[in-house]
């Protein structure tokens, strides 16, 4: 069974959110991206949904540089977002972008 990360928006109660930082009113905020990891690491689908937002795009041009076809870099970021998120409780304090994108040049090889 395929686990699929769809694009979601978060609003003001999610608790790994800066209000303090947010545009406006009901609008997206900017968030705590250590929040968001720990909160992740705990299993909050919606802190590693966010997350996956922020380094999706760099995730994409990674795997495509690799890989060469656009299908074949989506197809491998999905199978990378898989397992980073089967992964996330065992995150260990560092970088979650390159960590993220190890995972996806692992997988793409």
């Amino acid at each position: 069974m395929t686990q699929q990360f769809a694009t979601s928006t978060l609003y003001m109660d999610s608790p790994h959110l800066d209000p303090v930082n947010a545009i406006g009113a009901g609008s997206i905020a900017t968030f705590d991206i250590q929040g968001a990891i720990q909160a992740a690491r705990l299993g909050d689908d919606n802190a590693f949904t966010h997350l996956v937002e922020q380094y999706q795009g760099t995730a994409q041009r990674v795997a495509q540089h690799i890989l060469r076809t656009e299908e074949a870099a989506a197809d491998a970021v999905q199978e990378a977002l898989i397992k980073a998120h089967r992964a996330m409780p065992r995150f260990q304090e560092g970088n979650f972008r390159s960590w993220l994108l190890r995972i996806v040049t692992n997988t793409c090889y």
